[in-house]
């Protein structure tokens, strides 16, 4: 148990200093020095920061969407949640560099980068089935090689100020529909429906709410891990 201790503490500390400094500044010698362990300490639990890296991304992937269920109805609107959560990521990196830099990094690495490909792949088939009926399983494949790629370029480009970022979004999000044949008209709506809404304040508080959910995830693990060394050592005495 102490060795998972160890491991949530690794995640929990990356995680701040990825959203302070930015993913590329923090090494892993940084955080080895910061958590007071060696490297070779470090690389028994995560054998790369990339390695790190796939962790934190499914678990925000997952955090994210659970989120968004909170907010919205996503079986009764299925692609307004699908776009809203877009829409949230890319307002929370608007004026944020360490936070672009970490979705930047996610897209950019290769492990990461399918968990992505895998987690959105299986989200476009129940949102986007009913505009590809005929659609094997292979061109959902490839429409979210392409829509990743698509995906990076949100996240890539630094946001200038004469190009309001409801412009930006409203050409992507047409484009990612288009390649999922939704018709204009649902387009139209759908993305005026989306950004219409506070996303960019949703996408800062999760963020922060995943902070937080890490945070907690770490502490319960550890009180757990005393509770039972407690029971252990009383069973031992008696």
């Amino acid at each position: 148990m102490a060795k998972q201790n160890t491991k949530l503490k690794i995640k929990q500390l990356a995680l701040h200093y990825f959203l302070e400094k930015g993913y590329a500044q923090v090494s892993v010698g940084d955080l080895s020095k910061l958590m007071g362990i060696s490297k070779g300490t470090f690389v028994f639990h995560y054998p790369t920061k990339e390695n790190l890296l796939v962790e934190l991304i499914k678990d925000l992937c997952e955090f994210q969407w659970q989120v968004l269920e909170q907010e919205i109805k996503v079986e009764n609107d299925p692609l307004v949640a699908y776009l809203y959560e877009l829409a949230t990521m890319a307002g929370s990196c608007y004026d944020n560099p360490p936070i672009r830099q970490l979705y930047v990094s996610a897209y950019v690495h290769p492990a990461s980068l399918k968990v992505i490909r895998e987690n959105d792949t299986v989200k476009a088939k129940k949102v986007f089935g009913t505009y590809c009926k005929e659609w094997t399983e292979q061109d959902f494949i490839i429409a979210e090689d392409i829509v990743s790629g698509i995906e990076y370029s949100m996240f890539a480009t630094e946001h200038e100020k004469e190009i309001p970022l409801d412009d930006r979004l409203s050409g992507i999000f047409d484009v990612i529909l288009k390649s999922y044949r939704v018709p204009e008209d649902i387009r139209k709506e759908t993305i005026q429906k989306v950004l219409s809404m506070e996303y960019r304040e949703l996408g800062k508080r999760i963020l922060n709410e995943f902070r937080e959910y890490v945070e907690e995830t770490h502490q319960k693990e550890l009180e757990e891990a005393v509770a039972k060394k407690q029971v252990k050592q009383k069973n031992r005495r008696e």
